[in-house]
């Protein structure tokens, strides 16, 4: 995973401006939840019930925060009145990649905190699911108090969620169902627990780094959280408890509802990358060569765990992304974001072919992943552009715009091949994408003349599979142009150059292209099965004969 860039500036600049020169508390409405997963009313999805983010909605003063206003739309405020008793602002944590966070170390002793006050949003359900990123300083010492709704050790305790030693430990209910989770060392952390009352064995599960580990889980037989009458106590236990936590708190987010898989997996990857917390095999997002961090604004994931629990559309801002044709495979992900460039049409800078005539300005970053794999699986897609939303017009017919591709933010845009292009609403050009097209990078819409196939042309002695083989690029002496790393596939042209050879390895079977043209060399090995639709040129075609198990036959490909 790759860090997010600060970008101090900006960010700052808006940041201070409102810790000290905002003359009334400010907060944002908030509907929708982190990563785009729920909304704060339930209305769609699961239902995020409180957000607080260390880069959004604080006041504070003299360095103290007062005040840390809910990001949910729930205004389910956490504040302090005791002066003696606020945290203090971290402007800029070396340590949760240079972003806000709010520091609850003991002063002597003081006891810090900041506290919502009681509401059956909090509590009272059969279903929550919490994230907490944070800095631990501290692995040794007794307990310290993370996120506890309680007004004292079981008594009118709903959850607890705290350090002891090296140790995360939580649990809902009484305290006789703890769940712990060793590893709590000095560093950032990532804290992910999901209650479900619903369930007939163990309904309490907590992960450390979006990883479930041993011990993590319990049977506690609360069906419902009880409605209990006490506060939510950040960085601390409850009122008269003077053991605060030892460190930072970034981001806490309650959902009032049980995130499936696919859903939890995606807040993760969104706390992650924001604060640079290693959360292994599932990271799914900035793992590409050509990544630029600076792609994070509206960051949205759609995704699919052992293929049964699915999370199939997503919007970020002007672009929606949903699933086509049931494409996502069993642990297969694609998140997107973009950069913040403002919305414009009309750009004719890195233009790569004479076909395209301007693009928009805005692009976004899409990562595909299969187990773990950048570019592993082959998800079909369509992607909505919506004009209204960026504020721009849509002129023209559907056969008007392209989409276009490029795998680094300083190339070239190239024309990607789609299965269709339709207009939706008058404002929504609909473009639905075959999965053997889509490639994680760079992507944006433009006008110009859409792009029904490619003609490949060997760039390389190689084997066919190999995306290395292949170039865009007709000229004699060609450079290499395959801005997607793609093959051949079944609407295209090949053709092999004089001079060169390009292999079919054995059991890579069943290839099909619109016409192939051969002047120099195929050597089809034993594989068999292929349909070329039209064969030509004057070169040569090698084959070794496919033995289906009775004896060698011809595998000359249909054409």
């Amino acid at each position: 995973m790759d860090a997010i860039l600060p970008r101090l500036g900006l960010r700052f600049f808006a940041f201070i401006f409102f810790l000290f020169f905002s003359p009334f508390p400010v907060l944002w409405a908030q509907t929708i939840g982190p990563a785009g997963i729920g909304t704060g009313d339930g209305s769609t999805g699961p239902r995020n019930v409180l957000w607080l983010r260390g880069d959004a909605g604080i006041l504070e003063s003299g360095g103290l925060v007062t005040d840390w206003f809910d990001q949910s739309g729930n205004t389910l405020n956490a504040a302090q009145s005791v002066v003696a008793e606020r945290p203090s602002i971290t402007l800029s944590n070396p340590n949760l990649n240079g972003f806000p966070s709010i520091n609850f170390t003991p002063d002597g002793s003081n006891a810090i905190r900041l506290v919502v006050p009681d509401n059956n949003l909090l509590d009272d359900g059969a279903g929550f699911t919490f994230f907490i990123a944070l800095y631990n300083n501290s692995a040794a010492g007794g307990p310290s108090g993370i996120l506890n709704k309680r007004n004292g050790n079981n008594s009118q305790q709903a959850y607890r969620i705290y350090r002891d030693g090296a140790t995360f430990i939580s649990n809902v209910g009484n305290s006789s169902n703890t769940v712990n989770l060793g590893g709590m060392n000095v560093g950032s952390h990532l804290l992910t627990a999901r209650y479900d009352g619903s369930l007939s064995g163990n309904k309490y599960f907590s992960f450390r780094n979006s990883n479930l580990a041993a011990g993590s889980s319990n049977g506690n037989n609360l069906t419902t959280l009880p409605n209990t009458s006490s506060n939510l106590h950040i960085g601390n236990f409850n009122p008269g408890d003077d053991r605060s936590f030892i460190g930072d708190i970034a981001e806490v987010i309650i959902y009032k509802s049980v995130l499936n898989d696919p859903e939890k997996i995606i807040v993760e990857n969104y706390l992650s990358q924001k604060y640079d917390i290693n959360i292994g095999a599932n990271d799914f997002y900035g793992n590409f060569v050509g990544f630029d961090p600076g792609y994070f604004d509206d960051f949205r994931g759609i995704g699919s765990v052992d293929g049964i629990v699915k999370q199939t559309s997503a919007t970020s801002d002007a672009l929606a992304v949903q699933e086509f044709g049931s494409s996502i495979g069993a642990n297969g992900f694609m998140m997107f974001s973009h950069d913040g460039t403002a919305h414009a049409s009309g750009v004719v800078a890195n233009l790569g072919e004479p076909e395209i005539s301007s693009r928009w300005d805005r692009s976004w970053y899409l990562e595909f992943t299969q187990d773990g794999i950048v570019d592993g699986g082959a998800l079909s897609a369509t992607l909505s552009f919506n004009f209204t939303t960026a504020g721009l017009p849509i002129t023209g017919n559907a056969s008007d715009y392209v989409l276009l591709y490029r795998d680094d933010v300083s190339g070239d845009f190239f024309r990607v091949f789609a299965q269709s292009y339709v207009i939706e609403g008058g404002d929504r050009l609909e473009v639905t994408v075959p999965g053997d097209r889509l490639k994680t990078g760079y992507y944006t819409v433009g006008l110009g003349s859409q792009l029904t196939s490619f003609t490949w042309y060997v760039f390389q002695d190689g084997n066919w599979s190999d995306p290395d083989t292949w170039t865009l690029d007709a000229s004699v002496a060609p450079i290499f142009i395959n801005p997607g790393n793609n093959i051949p596939q079944p609407p295209d042209q090949v053709i092999i150059r004089s001079g060169r050879t390009v292999t079919v390895q054995p059991g890579v079977n069943d290839l099909e292209v619109n016409a192939i043209e051969v002047r120099g060399n195929l050597n089809l090995t034993t594989s068999t099965g292929h349909d070329f639709t039209t064969i030509n040129g004057n070169g040569i075609i090698r084959m070794a004969g496919n033995d289906p198990g009775s004896g060698l036959v011809d595998n000359f490909p249909d054409g």
